[in-house]
């Protein structure tokens, strides 16, 4: 901790290139002569005044005086003399379990996904099996199907065939029916006859 002030004679301006001591109360200063007392760059300066509400005010030469308080650090927490922040890695345990957790999950979402994977290459060489078995059996279909009409067909001429042989031979026993009654008719026609014409013929 330090602390500036306005020496004796002085009407709250702080001369260039004064530097801050740890005997003084607040002191005016602009932008570089406080990056300087601070051991800070201009701009941090300015960024740190804005951030903590330093009093401004323009001096008798045109530049901007900030009224730095008597209990400023030099180097404020998380800044350094070239505005470069110090970066400390912290490592926590939560977000290490919280990553092992995320990891194990991603671990099981792959496997689960490898499953699905595995399982849909599965359906799909079923279905294809499948649809191959159906085109088997509609292709015996189509062949049964074929061999069927040509059965029917060929039974079709047979009866046609039989139904004209089965006419002809009802019309041939007709006839020989005809002839036969015929023959008897004369048959008993001769009987009838005396002997001796039978004798004459």
């Amino acid at each position: 901790m330090f602390a500036v002030s306005i020496p004796p004679g002085d009407d709250g301006w702080c001369p260039a290139g004064m530097r801050v001591d740890d005997t003084m109360p607040d002191q005016w200063l602009t932008y570089t002569d406080a990056a300087a007392a601070l051991r800070m760059t201009p701009e941090s300066v300015r960024q740190r005044a804005r951030r903590e509400h330093w009093r401004k005010q323009m001096g008798n030469d045109g530049k901007a005086l900030i009224l730095v308080p008597s209990d400023t650090d030099r180097t404020p927490p998380g800044d350094t003399a070239d505005d470069t922040p110090v970066s400390r890695p912290v490592k926590r345990p939560e977000s290490d379990a919280a990553l092992a957790a995320l990891q194990a999950r991603l671990c099981e979402m792959e496997a689960r996904a490898f499953e699905l994977r595995a399982d849909i290459e599965r359906e799909r060489s079923e279905r294809l099996q499948e649809r191959e078995r159906a085109d088997r059996l509609t292709e015996e279909v189509t062949s049964l199907a074929r061999q069927l009409a040509a059965t029917v067909q060929e039974a079709g001429s047979r009866e046609s065939d039989l139904r004209e042989h089965l006419a002809k031979a009802r019309e041939a026993s007709a006839s020989d029916r005809a002839c036969a009654e015929k023959a008897s008719l004369e048959l008993l026609a001769w009987k009838a006859r005396p002997w001796w014409r039978r004798l004459a013929g």
